[in-house]
Protein backbone atom coordinates (compact mmCIF):
# COMPACT_ATOMS: atom_id res chain seq x y z
CA UNK A 1 0.00 0.00 0.00
CA UNK A 2 1.06 3.93 -0.33
CA UNK A 3 -0.01 6.88 1.29
CA UNK A 4 -1.59 9.90 -0.26
CA UNK A 5 1.47 11.89 0.09
CA UNK A 6 3.43 9.14 -2.15
CA UNK A 7 0.71 8.99 -4.75
CA UNK A 8 1.03 12.84 -4.89
CA UNK A 9 4.71 12.00 -5.88
CA UNK A 10 3.96 10.05 -9.21
CA UNK A 11 1.76 11.47 -11.67
CA UNK A 12 2.04 11.03 -15.33
CA UNK A 13 0.99 11.39 -18.57
CA UNK A 14 -0.63 7.99 -19.84
CA UNK A 15 -2.48 6.83 -23.06
CA UNK A 16 -5.64 4.70 -22.60
CA UNK A 17 -8.61 3.45 -23.78
CA UNK A 18 -11.97 5.82 -22.66
CA UNK A 19 -14.72 3.83 -23.03
CA UNK A 20 -18.88 5.84 -23.16
CA UNK A 21 -21.19 3.01 -22.28
CA UNK A 22 -25.26 2.86 -22.04
CA UNK A 23 -27.27 1.73 -18.85
CA UNK A 24 -30.45 0.89 -19.07
CA UNK A 25 -32.76 2.73 -16.88
CA UNK A 26 -35.28 0.62 -15.32
CA UNK A 27 -38.48 0.00 -16.55
CA UNK A 28 -38.30 2.58 -19.49
CA UNK A 29 -36.54 2.31 -22.99
CA UNK A 30 -34.10 4.69 -22.06
CA UNK A 31 -30.12 4.90 -21.14
CA UNK A 32 -27.82 6.68 -19.29
CA UNK A 33 -24.51 7.49 -20.81
CA UNK A 34 -21.80 7.13 -18.79
CA UNK A 35 -18.04 7.66 -19.17
CA UNK A 36 -14.85 5.83 -17.65
CA UNK A 37 -11.22 5.61 -18.31
CA UNK A 38 -10.82 2.45 -16.48
CA UNK A 39 -12.80 -0.02 -18.51
CA UNK A 40 -11.69 -2.70 -15.98
CA UNK A 41 -13.76 -1.48 -13.13
CA UNK A 42 -16.90 -1.76 -15.14
CA UNK A 43 -17.75 -5.11 -13.86
CA UNK A 44 -18.30 -4.28 -10.34
CA UNK A 45 -20.28 -0.78 -10.95
CA UNK A 46 -23.02 -0.19 -7.88
CA UNK A 47 -23.87 3.02 -8.80
CA UNK A 48 -23.80 6.15 -11.57
CA UNK A 49 -23.15 9.63 -10.09
CA UNK A 50 -24.32 12.88 -11.38
CA UNK A 51 -23.62 16.43 -10.69
CA UNK A 52 -26.98 17.95 -8.60
CA UNK A 53 -26.78 21.44 -10.68
CA UNK A 54 -25.53 20.06 -13.83
CA UNK A 55 -27.86 20.18 -16.77
CA UNK A 56 -29.33 16.54 -18.56
CA UNK A 57 -29.90 16.24 -22.18
CA UNK A 58 -32.62 13.52 -23.27
CA UNK A 59 -31.94 12.73 -26.54
CA UNK A 60 -34.26 10.42 -28.39
CA UNK A 61 -33.52 8.03 -31.40
CA UNK A 62 -35.71 5.68 -33.15
CA UNK A 63 -37.82 4.97 -29.75
CA UNK A 64 -34.92 4.66 -27.58
CA UNK A 65 -33.79 7.89 -25.16
CA UNK A 66 -30.42 8.91 -23.99
CA UNK A 67 -29.37 10.82 -21.02
CA UNK A 68 -26.32 12.77 -21.22
CA UNK A 69 -25.25 16.43 -20.10
CA UNK A 70 -26.22 18.78 -21.99
CA UNK A 71 -22.97 20.69 -21.77
CA UNK A 72 -21.35 17.76 -23.92
CA UNK A 73 -23.90 16.94 -26.29
CA UNK A 74 -21.08 18.62 -28.89
CA UNK A 75 -19.03 15.87 -28.45
CA UNK A 76 -21.23 13.14 -29.64
CA UNK A 77 -22.69 14.52 -32.78
CA UNK A 78 -21.32 11.39 -34.70
CA UNK A 79 -22.97 8.81 -32.15
CA UNK A 80 -26.23 11.18 -31.77
CA UNK A 81 -26.31 12.75 -35.40
CA UNK A 82 -29.92 11.59 -35.82
CA UNK A 83 -31.22 12.08 -32.46
CA UNK A 84 -33.85 14.73 -31.43
CA UNK A 85 -33.87 16.37 -28.04
CA UNK A 86 -37.06 15.64 -26.13
CA UNK A 87 -36.38 16.81 -22.39
CA UNK A 88 -34.20 17.98 -19.81
CA UNK A 89 -33.63 17.59 -15.95
CA UNK A 90 -31.19 18.81 -13.75
CA UNK A 91 -29.38 16.15 -12.18
CA UNK A 92 -31.40 16.40 -9.03
CA UNK A 93 -34.36 15.25 -10.75
CA UNK A 94 -32.41 12.08 -11.52
CA UNK A 95 -30.79 11.12 -8.27
CA UNK A 96 -32.98 7.99 -6.76
CA UNK A 97 -33.61 6.51 -10.39
CA UNK A 98 -32.74 2.56 -11.06
CA UNK A 99 -31.23 1.02 -14.00
CA UNK A 100 -29.99 -2.48 -14.86
CA UNK A 101 -26.80 -4.02 -14.02
CA UNK A 102 -24.60 -4.39 -16.87
CA UNK A 103 -22.56 -7.80 -15.56
CA UNK A 104 -24.12 -9.74 -12.92
CA UNK A 105 -21.73 -10.71 -10.77
CA UNK A 106 -23.25 -8.49 -8.23
CA UNK A 107 -26.55 -8.14 -9.08
CA UNK A 108 -27.53 -9.42 -6.08
CA UNK A 109 -27.07 -6.33 -4.33
CA UNK A 110 -29.57 -4.92 -5.89
CA UNK A 111 -31.80 -5.66 -3.27
CA UNK A 112 -29.45 -3.69 -0.83
CA UNK A 113 -29.84 -0.61 -2.41
CA UNK A 114 -27.38 -0.49 -5.34
CA UNK A 115 -27.60 0.27 -9.09
CA UNK A 116 -29.46 3.57 -8.53
CA UNK A 117 -28.43 7.09 -9.44
CA UNK A 118 -26.17 9.09 -7.04
CA UNK A 119 -25.49 12.76 -6.07
CA UNK A 120 -21.55 12.99 -6.69
CA UNK A 121 -19.52 16.55 -6.06
CA UNK A 122 -16.55 14.86 -7.87
CA UNK A 123 -18.82 14.51 -11.05
CA UNK A 124 -18.21 17.53 -13.50
CA UNK A 125 -18.46 18.69 -17.47
CA UNK A 126 -14.98 19.07 -18.70
CA UNK A 127 -14.75 15.45 -19.62
CA UNK A 128 -17.17 12.76 -20.67
CA UNK A 129 -20.96 12.43 -20.51
CA UNK A 130 -21.55 14.49 -16.91
CA UNK A 131 -22.59 10.71 -15.49
CA UNK A 132 -19.81 8.96 -13.71
CA UNK A 133 -19.82 4.94 -13.25
CA UNK A 134 -19.49 3.94 -9.93
CA UNK A 135 -17.17 1.45 -8.55
CA UNK A 136 -16.70 1.58 -4.76
CA UNK A 137 -13.96 -0.99 -4.45
CA UNK A 138 -11.81 0.81 -7.16
CA UNK A 139 -11.69 4.56 -6.16
CA UNK A 140 -11.47 6.87 -3.31
CA UNK A 141 -14.70 8.74 -4.43
CA UNK A 142 -16.96 5.77 -5.46
CA UNK A 143 -16.36 4.16 -1.91
CA UNK A 144 -17.11 7.49 0.03
CA UNK A 145 -20.13 7.84 -2.24
CA UNK A 146 -21.74 4.65 -1.89
CA UNK A 147 -21.22 4.75 1.87
CA UNK A 148 -22.95 7.72 1.96
CA UNK A 149 -25.92 5.89 0.08
CA UNK A 150 -25.84 2.86 2.52
CA UNK A 151 -24.08 0.52 0.46
CA UNK A 152 -21.69 -1.30 2.75
CA UNK A 153 -21.26 -4.67 0.26
CA UNK A 154 -18.00 -3.13 -1.59
CA UNK A 155 -17.20 -5.15 -4.63
CA UNK A 156 -13.20 -5.78 -5.09
CA UNK A 157 -13.11 -8.43 -7.67
CA UNK A 158 -9.30 -8.17 -8.20
CA UNK A 159 -6.49 -9.79 -6.22
CA UNK A 160 -2.99 -8.94 -4.60
CA UNK A 161 -1.64 -9.81 -7.42
CA UNK A 162 -4.07 -7.51 -10.46
CA UNK A 163 -5.59 -10.17 -11.17
CA UNK A 164 -9.00 -10.83 -11.00
CA UNK A 165 -10.30 -13.50 -8.48
CA UNK A 166 -11.28 -17.01 -9.93
CA UNK A 167 -13.38 -17.97 -6.23
CA UNK A 168 -16.32 -16.75 -5.15
CA UNK A 169 -15.06 -15.61 -1.60
CA UNK A 170 -14.66 -11.57 -3.04
CA UNK A 171 -16.45 -11.69 -5.88
CA UNK A 172 -15.70 -13.51 -9.16
CA UNK A 173 -14.36 -11.75 -12.17
CA UNK A 174 -16.72 -13.87 -14.54
CA UNK A 175 -14.93 -14.55 -18.16
CA UNK A 176 -12.41 -12.49 -16.73
CA UNK A 177 -10.97 -14.53 -14.00
CA UNK A 178 -7.28 -14.92 -14.02
CA UNK A 179 -6.30 -11.80 -16.09
CA UNK A 180 -4.92 -8.97 -14.74
CA UNK A 181 -6.80 -5.57 -14.95
CA UNK A 182 -4.78 -4.65 -18.14
CA UNK A 183 -5.18 -7.66 -19.88
CA UNK A 184 -8.70 -8.01 -19.00
CA UNK A 185 -9.67 -4.16 -20.57
CA UNK A 186 -9.93 -5.01 -24.13
CA UNK A 187 -11.79 -7.84 -23.51
CA UNK A 188 -14.39 -5.74 -21.25
CA UNK A 189 -14.45 -3.82 -24.30
CA UNK A 190 -15.10 -6.49 -26.70
CA UNK A 191 -17.78 -8.09 -24.12
CA UNK A 192 -19.70 -4.51 -24.29
CA UNK A 193 -19.38 -3.99 -27.73
CA UNK A 194 -20.85 -7.34 -28.80
CA UNK A 195 -23.76 -6.62 -26.21
CA UNK A 196 -25.14 -3.77 -27.80
CA UNK A 197 -23.81 -1.08 -25.00
CA UNK A 198 -20.73 0.46 -26.07
CA UNK A 199 -21.61 3.59 -27.08
CA UNK A 200 -17.68 5.00 -28.00
CA UNK A 201 -14.49 3.58 -27.60
CA UNK A 202 -11.86 6.45 -27.41
CA UNK A 203 -8.11 6.51 -26.30
CA UNK A 204 -6.97 9.70 -24.34
CA UNK A 205 -3.84 11.29 -22.60
CA UNK A 206 -4.50 11.99 -18.69
CA UNK A 207 -2.83 12.39 -15.82
CA UNK A 208 -2.44 9.19 -13.49
CA UNK A 209 -0.67 8.48 -10.34
CA UNK A 210 1.88 5.94 -10.33
CA UNK A 211 4.14 4.54 -7.46
CA UNK A 212 7.48 6.55 -7.01
CA UNK A 213 9.64 3.59 -5.94
CA UNK A 214 8.36 0.81 -8.99
CA UNK A 215 7.45 3.56 -11.36
CA UNK A 216 4.09 1.29 -12.28
CA UNK A 217 0.60 2.83 -12.24
CA UNK A 218 -1.37 2.81 -9.07
CA UNK A 219 -4.10 0.15 -8.44
CA UNK A 220 -7.11 1.15 -6.46
CA UNK A 221 -8.41 -1.56 -4.63
CA UNK A 222 -10.34 -1.12 -1.25
CA UNK A 223 -8.74 -4.03 1.14
CA UNK A 224 -8.65 -4.45 5.07
CA UNK A 225 -6.18 -2.26 6.63
CA UNK A 226 -4.61 -1.89 10.09
CA UNK A 227 -2.78 1.42 11.32
CA UNK A 228 -0.38 1.00 14.24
Amino acid sequence: PLSAQEVAQGYKLVKEKSAVVRFKVAGEDAYFLAWTTTPWTLPSNLMLAVGNDISYAVMEEDGQKYILAEALLGRYKQQLAKAERVGTFKGAELVGLGYEPMFPYFSHLKEKGAFKVLSGEFVSTEDGTGIVHNSPGHGVDDYFACLKEGITDICMPVDDDGKFYTGEEFGTGGPFSGMDTDEANPHIIEFLRERGTLVLEKKITHSYPHCWRCKHPVLFRATDQWFV
